[in-house]
């Protein structure tokens, strides 16, 4: 049931609990922030709801959404659902933002979350929610979208992780509105459980994978490489620009030219966010110097014992002498050491991933279609691509099929996403 608050002019969202007793049922508020100032202080309920959220990764903080928004958030709308229990507490967050988007001739209303988008493309997106604000979480959303017809035509959370505990709620809800909604894979990421040390891990690894590893550093101690994790906040500027050269050395042979770090959006992005998540002690950014050049980094997140392994770079000059596996092995053995329980190499299926993980689990893109125009067209003309999507697998030889799988995966791992 949904009534409205006069004072707010929001929506207050009372969840069905008509088998519970009166003094048990909660009611729920859900004021929109839409003003960047309100945003920015909304920092500290914004983090202990993130400690509280089960699951909740770096890529939901306020640090990335926050950072995010201040490079890419012109011609943009906030649409930042706080969800309140009755005791003004913060239980659950919806950080979305609204763009306009052209679909066969139409203008569209796109909400998404902050933290997506610009060829930022993070895993395990979606609501932060404690264990009572579940339920309420959903609810509250779709109760404020049924309100805000005219504001939006499509709901797209890209990045789900699949077993989002939220997802099927949504779904069911909004299919009651009347409102397409759907969960479309979208990647597979690969990680490790970390044992608790280094040589309990290289036994889990088959073993013409460590007589390889070995034989890779061994080639390489000639050169006097060395190994370090950047520690030096003055300097976090020239590094993160390293790594940026790095990374478009490395695409311009893979991806055509392209690289994310090609887009000033993009750099300023992690030139804000670098400072913040180092503050928060989350920043790892790991090199190898050879001759005190840095000739390889991997761009990490730590947070709960989990490292995300975001972005990498080598000097193309480098590559044969395997820089980019002699830093795996050291960064792997860097959060063995540090206590990580786990090393996320997030989206993008690489050779060397499958080499040195040993679980994976999926993410999705949950769509939702208002019963709009622009709702509309957006679904028929998804529905059609798919088809034709289909069509065309089922014609082309798998040769050719493969092709497109790879130029689509090197896409992906280049940054790029709708």
């Amino acid at each position: 049931m949904t009534v409205r608050d006069p004072d707010r002019s929001q929506t207050l969202v009372v969840p069905d609990m008509r088998l519970a007793p009166a003094d048990e049922r909660q009611t729920f508020s859900a004021p929109t922030i839409d003003d960047t100032a309100e945003f920015e202080a909304l920092r500290s309920e914004w983090d202990r709801l993130l400690s509280a959220t089960e699951g909740g990764t770096v890529f939901q903080s306020w640090e990335w959404a926050f950072s995010w928004w201040q490079a890419f958030g012109h011609g943009k709308q906030l649409r930042v659902l706080a969800v309140r229990d009755s005791q003004s507490k913060l239980v659950a967050l919806w950080p979305l933002y609204r763009f306009k988007a052209t679909c066969l001739g139409l203008r569209l209303s796109v909400l998404r979350l902050l933290g997506t988008g610009h060829g930022v493309s993070p895993d395990y997106m979606g609501c932060l929610t404690s264990p009572q604000g579940d339920s309420a979480a959903v609810s509250a959303l779709v109760g404020w979208l049924g309100e805000n017809r005219r504001e939006w035509d499509v709901l797209r959370l890209n990045e789900i992780r699949a077993d989002a505990p939220w997802a099927e709620q949504l779904t069911t809800e909004s299919a009651q509105r009347g409102w397409p909604a759907r969960a479309v894979h979208r990647a597979r990421c690969f990680y490790v459980e970390l044992p608790d040390s280094w040589g309990a891990y290289c036994d889990l690894l088959p073993g013409h994978v460590r007589r390889s590893y070995r034989r890779r550093m061994r080639n390489l101690e000639r050169f006097d490489p060395h190994y370090f994790r950047w520690e030096n906040e003055e300097g976090l500027g020239g590094a993160i620009a390293r790594l940026g050269e790095l990374h478009r050395g490395r695409w311009t042979e893979r991806a055509n030219g392209h690289s994310a770090f090609s887009t000033p959006g993009y750099i300023r992005f992690h030139e804000l966010l670098a400072p913040r998540v180092q503050k928060r002690g989350w920043l790892g950014l790991y090199c190898l110097s050879v001759h005190g050049e840095i000739v390889s980094m991997l761009y990490t997140f730590d947070h709960n014992r989990v490292v995300y392994a975001y972005q990498s770079g080598i000097d193309s000059a480098w590559k044969d002498f395997s820089v980019g596996t002699a830093l795996r092995s050291f960064v792997l053995q860097d959060c063995i050491g540090r206590g990580a329980r786990e090393l996320d190499f997030l989206k993008g299926e690489h050779g060397y991933k499958l080499e040195c993980t040993n679980r994976v689990r999926s993410t999705v893109n949950l769509l939702v279609n208002n019963s709009t125009l622009g709702g509309r067209a957006e679904c028929l003309y998804r529905s059609a691509a798919d088809l034709g999507r289909s069509a065309v697998r089922r014609a082309l030889p798998g040769a050719v099929r493969q092709f497109a799988r790879r130029a689509r995966r090197s896409r992906r791992a280049g940054g790029l996403s709708y």
